[in-house]
């Protein structure tokens, strides 16, 4: 009698530790990117990685076109109607993902997710580090992309590996990002 006595004490001690381990994290505002909104890192993958194809030293106009979807609100009202490679009264909208993201150029080694915060079911806050090679600058000159005099403040603005804050929402297509700082 005693054993089921115990028995009993140890599951609801043990249901009762659960409800509150549930209950104190679904008020944590930390979650793992990956893990957490697969569709939020595909929507900041996609973007960075279709940054880098639309801008880089090799543009991809189709990529350029693609890349719009991941970013909304107003930075999406921004690209909506540019077309890629731009026209004489328009910068191209590979430049304008440049302007977006506050550099000259995009990243040649991807980014990291350094911190990442969920807000509520349909935001999340994503920093990222832009990693650049050494070699960067120079794949960017030879592509007629960077002028050869504009190359020394240029490294200087990528060497250290930029952070952007991103600020995403879910809208009916999906993550997107709609806000960028850094």
């Amino acid at each position: 009698m005693h054993r089921t006595a115990g028995r009993l004490a140890l599951v609801a001690g043990l249901g009762l530790v659960l409800a509150l381990v549930a209950a104190c994290g679904s008020k944590a505002e930390k979650f793992d990117i990956n893990k957490g909104a697969p569709e939020a890192d595909a929507a900041v993958k996609g973007f960075i990685e279709g940054w880098a194809q639309a801008s880089g030293p090799t543009p991809d106009q189709f990529v350029a076109g693609q890349t719009r979807r991941f970013l909304g609100g107003d930075l999406g009202a921004l690209v909506a109607n540019i077309r890629t490679g731009g026209t004489s009264g328009q910068k191209p909208v590979e430049q304008v993902f440049n302007d977006i993201m506050k550099t000259p150029f995009p990243p040649d080694l991807g980014y990291d997710v350094v911190d990442s915060t969920k807000q509520g079911d349909a935001g999340a806050v994503v920093k990222v580090k832009l990693k650049y090679s050494v070699d960067s600058v120079n794949n960017m000159i030879k592509a007629g992309k960077v002028q050869p005099a504009d190359a020394a403040k240029m490294f200087d603005e990528v060497k250290a590996g930029p952070v952007r804050t991103l600020t995403l929402a879910k809208g009916e297509g999906g993550w997107q990002i709609v806000k960028v700082e850094g």
